[in-house]
Parts: C-alpha cells; structure tokens; sequence
C-alpha cells in the first residue's frame, strides 16, 4: 500500500516529469557515482515562519494593505521554493540513494533491481532480470519503490509535511482576507441505507435555495498512518443540481461525472489533521472552490460534528488586494 501510495500521492502529483529510458552497456558512461542526497530545507522552513509570524499578526484581518501584500508574495515564495525542491536533483536521490530496491520502468514493463548511480537527473538501476552490468537509465518519474524496499521514506513525509503547513498558511490567508464561508452541522455514518445520510445543501450553506446534496459515507479507523498510531478516516460525497436520482437507482446506476464529487479527510488527536478538497463545485449558478470538510468532533455512538469550508475566489494568493475604506479592512477585488 505503501508502495503505491508512494508512486502516485508523490511521483504523480507533486514530481509530474517525463520519463527517459534507454539500455546501457556496464561502464560508468560518462556518469559519476551518485551520492546519498542531502536535501536542505532551511530556505523554505525560514520563508515558512516568516509567514506564519506575520499571519499570527493579523489571524482576524489584515488592516494594512502592505502586510496583505507581503503575506500574499510570501506563499507564492514558498510554493515556488517547495516545487523547487521536489524537482531537484538532491531531493531524488535522496529517495533511492545508491544501493536501494526499487521497481524501473522500461518499455512500458517495470522491472524490480538495484540503483547504481545517479547524476545530471538520470539514475542508472541494475535490474535483476538483466545479465550483469547492463543497466537501465531513467529519470525520477521512471522509478517506483519495490514493496518492502529500502527507499528513503522519511523524505518524502518531510516534504509532504511541508506542503500540508504551506497549504494552513493559504487558509490563513484566504480566513484573514473574510474570503472563506462555511457551515457547521452534524451527522453520522448510519449504516447502509445512504439515503439516511443525505442532507440538502439548501439547508447547510446560506442564501441557497436550489437542489443538491451532501452524504456522509464512512467513518473508518485505520491504524500506524502517518498521522500516528490510530486515526480515523471520514468520507463524503457531494452532489450538485445536476444530479440525478433515478440515474443513481439506489446506489446501483454509474457514477455522474459531473454531478456527483467524493471528498473528505483524517481525524486524529482532536481535529482534522489533512482534508481532500473539490477545487470547483457548481451549484445553482454559482462556484464554489476548495469546497472541503472539517470534522472537529468525532462521535462514538452519536453524530460527528463538522464544518463545511469553501472559498469564494480559486486562489486568494493570486487575487487582487485592496483597501476597504470603510470597514478599514484588506479584502479581494472579486
């Protein structure tokens, strides 16, 4: 599990590159033996507590237009400086150093083996199929961990933590800027008839009269997650105003692309530790970005407590700032 979660929590979505592979013959072909990787996250975590100290200064809002505008360059800083990091060179061998298993891709087919070298973003793996001395060349995006294998996983984890602290720092951000809405309710997971679960957007989010509803699915407790010993995992769909009823026939229809959008989070120690998010959701004309969901109690034998969050803008570090003269306030020119 681990070993997919790996390939594409990490290789897919934060390191997207192309894959080059060629067969080479044994010999060091112009490479230097690759060293062990010594990634450096100082530059970020610096950049990351100057933004959380001036976003400390103003958590209820920003009253001066200058410290919206540096809180706002500073997350853009610090996106730039962790893609950075994901692409470099030092970040990819410091997951398979020399020496470690892994799985190559090549042709299409993914061959388990040893890494060799690395250098100029190009490793070389000793594949077992293979006689010898004849390796395969690919870049970071053409390897996978073998299951069980020996890869670096605590580099990956520090930077998927860091990733989690920048996207806090954005819902600061957008919080500060009275850009985010939200509605708390309550709700269990109450067995298999999921029609009980159901709750009508009209009724959670204001000044909404239309159709479309949420469904509170599972709850489920999974243990040694990254999260710690024990967690819980919560998960919701949402369905806007195309949705279809008869075509959904009782949970036994197809999927709506479209209409219907799953989401949802972990719950450990207290609170929600990491949400999943539907960047745009359409409901009755309007769109409403980052839509997520925050469990801030966990119910035993009752109903959970939970906030439903969403954005008014897609990207308050990209909006327009300006000055509102009369409640004296940084807002985002919508």
């Amino acid at each position: 599990m681990l070993r997919l979660f790996l390939r594409f929590a990490l290789v897919s979505a934060l390191l997207p590159s192309c894959v080059s592979l060629r067969r080479s013959s044994s010999g060091l072909d112009g490479f230097d033996v690759g060293g062990q990787g010594d990634v450096d996250f100082g530059a970020l975590d610096a950049k990351q507590a100057e933004c959380d100290a001036l976003l400390k200064e103003n958590e209820d809002n920003f009253q001066a237009l200058a410290d919206a505008q540096k809180a706002q360059q500073l997350l853009r800083d610090l996106d730039a400086e962790h893609d950075s990091i994901s692409q470099s060179d030092d970040f990819h061998k410091s997951i398979y150093p020399v020496g470690s298993r892994c799985e190559v891709n090549y042709d299409g087919t993914w061959y388990p083996g040893t890494v060799k070298e690395f250098a100029n973003g190009i490793f070389k793996v000793q594949a077992d199929s293979d006689p010898e001395g004849t390796w395969t060349s690919a870049t970071f995006a053409g390897l996978i961990p073998e299951k069980g294998g020996d890869i670096n996983k605590a580099a990956v984890l520090e930077l998927m933590s860091r990733r989690d602290k920048i996207n806090m720092a954005k819902d600061t951000f957008t919080e500060a800027l009275n850009m985010q809405k939200s509605a708390t309710f309550s709700k269990s997971a109450s067995g298999s008839d999921v029609t009980s679960n159901l709750k009508k957007f009209k009724k959670l989010i204001p000044d909404y009269s239309g159709e479309g509803y949420l469904r509170y699915d599972s709850l489920t407790e999974k243990k040694n997650t990254r999260y710690g010993a024990k967690a819980f995992q919560y998960r919701f769909t949402a369905y806007n105003d195309k949705w279809d009823s008869k075509i959904w026939d009782h949970g036994n229809g197809p999927k709506q692309d479209g209409a219907e959008f799953d989401f949802g989070g972990w719950y450990a120690n207290k609170e929600t530790v990491s949400m999943t998010r539907i960047p745009e959701f359409q409901l009755g004309g309007k769109t409403y970005y980052n839509l997520r969901i925050r469990m801030t109690k966990r119910g035993v034998w009752s109903d959970s407590n939970f906030i439903l969050e969403w954005d008014l803008v897609q990207d308050a570090t990209a909006c327009p700032l300006m000055m509102d003269i009369e409640s004296q306030t940084v807002t985002c020119e919508l």
